[in-house]
């Protein structure tokens, strides 16, 4: 029985810890601007305003210039999951972050892009 409660109690441990963020969720809170964007197989420069703003409260905006996306945001393994009020939700690889610098890759419509992204 002892056994048994020992082995439940690991795999129980290695959940959570496969479950748990690569990233430090709270690295990504306050706004964020875009550096660079680019499509990645042709090197193609994105010329489109983006600023993030992340919240304590896990809910972000997104400010496109002529419009808005609001919802609640999670990090999860190595993924930014975003969900818009009303909307879908979409996910994004964090290819990395840090107190001042966080890139992200995406698919757009079948389009591999990395998107670097600044303190303002």
């Amino acid at each position: 029985m002892t056994h048994f409660k020992f082995t439940f109690l690991l795999a129980l441990l290695l959940f959570f810890l496969a479950c748990n963020s690569a990233h430090d969720a709270t690295l990504l809170h306050g706004k964020w601007k875009v550096a660079d964007w680019r499509e990645v197989n042709s090197g193609k420069s994105i010329s489109q305003k983006m600023v993030f703003d992340f919240k304590t409260d896990k809910s972000y905006i997104i400010d496109y210039g002529a419009q808005k996306e609001e919802g609640s945001y999670y990090i999860s393994g190595e993924y930014l999951h975003t969900k818009e009020n009303q909307g879908i939700e979409k996910s994004v690889l964090i290819k990395s972050l840090s107190k001042d610098s966080l890139v992200l890759n995406m698919n757009r419509a079948g389009s591999l892009e990395e998107i670097a992204l600044v303190r303002p």
